[in-house]
């Protein structure tokens, strides 16, 4: 068997990328990411794939931490990114069914623990960085601002082209999921400066 026909880890059916390319791969979900991102491509451009999904989960539950350790303790950080995750999966299954569309799962998850991931990654250096006062300060919670919104977007697109629906559905499915994430979240653990 030459090396082009050995796949990555052995899970063709789930990830059917050659060893060889897997680099040009990764670089490939990375750009189709960046297009979900700007509203280009739709949670179906990725694969439906249980690795994709499995990696983009762990993508996201990493970038999360990173996210909200800064403000956090690292066992707050992970408890509130794993309810933030398991809120998503449960609204995105159960608007999945009521539409008949539950065989699109995988890939709307991937897509937004994807981009998710993405946009958190964006964001951590704002938050880091984010000094106590001045202008500065001020352009950092704006630029922070303007990437949550731009999050809300993203997660109303994804949603659109899940359910097959309008703007308006889309969008009403981010900020119901974003509503509901944050007041569990903050039932188990308040924000920080409560």
């Amino acid at each position: 068997m030459q090396s082009e026909d050995c796949y990555l880890l052995g899970f063709s059916r789930f990830f059917p990328f050659p060893i060889s390319h897997f680099p040009f791969r990764m670089s490939q979900l990375i750009k189709t990411l960046i297009n979900i991102c700007l509203l280009r491509l739709s949670p179906g451009a990725l694969p439906a794939s249980g690795f994709l999904l499995g990696l983009m989960a762990v993508v996201a539950l990493i970038s999360g931490v990173l996210h909200l350790v800064i403000v956090y303790t690292l066992i707050e950080a992970l408890m509130l990114v794993l309810v933030d995750m398991l809120v998503l999966i449960v609204i995105a299954a159960f608007a999945l069914s009521m539409r008949g569309r539950i065989s699109r799962l995988n890939q709307t998850l991937s897509a937004m623990f994807g981009t998710g991931a993405l946009l958190t990654i964006i964001g951590i250096p704002f938050i880091a960085g984010v000094p106590g006062k001045g202008d500065i300060a001020t352009l950092f919670q704006l630029l922070l601002t303007g990437l949550f919104v731009w999050q809300i977007v993203v997660l109303g697109h994804i949603f659109r082209h899940a359910l097959s629906t309008g703007w308006f559905t889309g969008t009403l499915g981010a900020l119901a999921y974003i509503f509901i994430s944050l007041s569990v979240s903050y039932s188990i653990i308040p924000p920080p400066n409560s």
